[in-house]
């Protein structure tokens, strides 16, 4: 009877550690262009470095304050695609002189992985300050992007 009651209370454990949890992170910042807070920067957390637009968690554009909090989850997702390596990637006009209105600045950085937690929402935020979009950042690009 022991051996019965014991496999009946391993069982469970079992399957349950086989599932996969969703993963949650956040990231909030200013954006500044000089002094001034930028207003329309395009905004985007990925769950991973990649290009593939479905991998997009959240998006904001900025307003007049030039705030953004993004935010976003595994949930949904495949199991192969519940890891959680969080980019966050800026497009922006800062300091463009080019007529050209489809030529950005795009900047990106990763949320460091102490900011992704098991669950469906972020426990707390990463701050990342302000960020003068002006600066030119390592591995910074200037690209052709359709808002």
């Amino acid at each position: 009877m022991n051996y019965l009651t014991a496999i009946l209370l391993i069982l469970p454990a079992l399957v349950l550690a086989g599932e996969l949890p969703n993963r949650a992170t956040s990231v909030k910042a200013t954006l500044l262009c000089g002094t001034r807070p930028y207003e329309g920067a395009h905004v985007y957390l990925f769950r991973m470095n990649t290009e593939d637009q479905s991998q997009i968690l959240d998006s904001r554009i900025t307003s007049d304050s030039g705030m953004i909090h993004l935010e976003g989850n595994t949930l949904g997702r495949p199991d192969n695609e519940t890891t959680l390596m969080p980019i966050v990637r800026i497009f922006h006009r800062c300091g463009v002189t080019d007529k050209n209105e489809n030529l950005y600045r795009r900047w990106q950085f990763q949320i460091p992985s102490e900011y992704v937690n098991n669950g469906r929402h972020a426990l707390k935020p990463y701050n990342a300050g302000s960020i003068n979009l002006e600066l030119k950042y390592p591995k910074e690009k200037k690209v052709t992007f359709q808002p």
